[in-house]
């Protein structure tokens, strides 16, 4: 098989399971919104929140260093085992220090939740179980292992699923029923990992192997705090000058905004960075990627009206009357991942130069532009401030790649190219409330919001945004690609 044949394979793979995994996933929502108040959603999401910042820590990077030096060492083994046992020590350490000052972090971060500590508890023990099963995720995704990768990913969800129905349905123990499931399920999963590995597990340290991929992973960590600032951020913002209650109207339509990523970004992405650096030095490389280019925009714009059309059916289907809200800013938050998406094309230049220590202080820039932005316009907006924040970073973010990134390899791409879709989102989208309150029931929701996605495509074919010849270049770069 060749390489691109095998990366499509495991592309395909890949794509598959993201959007099955994310099919588990929205099970777990009605059970988090029906057995948690509106506060204890909210309080639920600012927990996870937390979780993905002490990952970040627990891990340094290490999975990353490991992908980034499987192909340098012979012996892949010990590169593996030299990253699991290292995690495994420093995630214990960590975990110690954290309970100890578990109490006052949680006055500080759950004032007045008498639940506070054990929510830093559970969630430091399974970062550092994610950590562990990310490193053997990352070590069969090097050896192209696509569906073994995948297979571990799914049996994360599904296990979440299980023992989040038993501990939070059946036994009804709330939010930390909900962290139990995760902690019983990331442990299953690495006791799993590790019985099937036996034969080539080892508690070894490689010092010269250990040093690389820390050196490396410890690098990038200033830039994942970043991300996690730019994306996470806003629920402290809302929880501090709104409540909890609108923490969770926000997550939950933040949820349904980001399943742009699993079937849109992440694809794409997996696709697009090796199609994009074998084609560049070719005759033809920035023709190509412009064509992409111009795909990404069409499609991109359909799944954002797409999410945005059916947002209140998938808000009754996975919650509640209280969450009733949470549609209105899922179309803010679908284009805001869309922005980070062109990201892919505007940042390229920076990667062909190498240049990654600017792209870090461009997020790094971000994240803090994103702190003033929610600390402004939350007061005045309430949740759709937040959601107005992060499309202004992720905006002021493609501007400033695309200035420097053209710098060093100059693309044939438009900047106004990704917003010419606008008009005809527009007034597809309000047609949309023009017939709401005419509405009966989901069904026909349901049937209005497929008329009104056909009536998009119907004119962007009027006014010529999309032509026929654009249609035979997507079937044509499909058919090369499936070669």
């Amino acid at each position: 098989m060749s390489k691109k044949s095998k990366l499509l394979s495991t592309s395909a793979v890949y794509l598959v399971s993201s959007i099955l995994g994310q099919v588990i996933n929205l099970f777990l929502t009605p059970i988090y919104t029906n057995k948690l108040t509106q506060e204890g959603y909210g309080q639920f999401n600012i927990v996870i929140s937390i979780q993905s910042l002490l990952t970040i820590i627990v891990t340094l990077g290490i999975y990353t260093g490991l992908t980034r030096f499987y192909n340098e060492y012979e012996n892949k083994n010990n590169l593996k085992n030299t990253a699991f046992t290292f995690s495994l020590i420093w995630g214990s350490v960590f975990s110690i220090i954290i309970y100890l000052f578990s109490k006052p972090l949680a006055n500080v971060i759950f004032k007045g939740d008498p639940l506070g500590a054990q929510y830093i508890n559970y969630t430091v023990v399974s970062a550092g179980l994610l950590c562990l099963i990310s490193i053997y995720n990352m070590y069969y995704s090097m050896q192209y292992r696509a569906l073994i990768s995948s297979l571990i990913t799914i049996a994360r969800m599904v296990l979440t699923l299980a023992f989040t129905v038993l501990l939070m349905i059946i036994i009804d123990n709330g939010i930390i029923g909900a962290l139990q499931a995760m902690l019983i399920t990331y442990a299953l999963i690495v006791l799993i990992l590790v019985i099937t590995d036996i034969k080539h597990f080892r508690f070894r340290f490689c010092k010269k192997e250990l040093k690389d991929m820390l050196s490396y992973g410890i690098a990038l960590a200033p830039g994942q705090v970043s991300s996690w600032v730019l994306n996470l951020i806003d629920r402290y913002f809302i929880k501090g000058m709104m409540s909890l209650a609108d923490v969770g109207i926000y997550s939950m339509g933040y949820k349904i905004g980001t399943l742009i990523d699993p079937v849109l970004i992440v694809p794409f992405r997996s696709a697009f960075a090796p199609y994009k650096f074998d084609v560049y030095k070719q005759e033809d490389g920035k023709e190509r990627i412009k064509n992409v280019y111009e795909y990404f925009n069409l499609v991109g714009w359909f799944a954002i009206l797409g999410l945005s059309l059916f947002a209140n059916v998938a808000v009754r289907i996975l919650s509640n009357k209280n969450y009733a809200e949470a549609y209105k800013i899922v179309p803010l938050i679908a284009f805001s991942y869309y922005l980070w998406g062109l990201v892919e094309f505007y940042g390229f230049g920076l990667h062909v130069a190498n240049k990654m220590i600017v792209s870090s202080t461009i997020v790094f820039i971000s994240a803090l532009l994103n702190v003033l932005f929610n600390y402004l316009l939350i007061p005045h907006l309430g949740i759709n401030g937040a959601s107005l924040a992060t499309i202004l970073c992720y905006a002021i973010t493609n501007v400033l790649y695309y200035i420097l990134g053209q710098k060093y390899y100059k693309l044939p791409l438009s900047i106004i190219d990704s917003i010419k879709y606008l008009p005809l989102f527009l007034m597809v989208y309000g047609g949309y409330f023009f017939v709401k309150p005419y509405i009966s029931n989901l069904l026909l929701e349901i049937l209005i919001c497929t008329v009104l996605c056909v009536i998009y495509i119907g004119l962007n074919i009027a006014f010529k945004f999309i032509s026929m010849d654009t249609i035979k270049k997507v079937i044509s770069f499909i058919r090369k690609n499936d070669r």
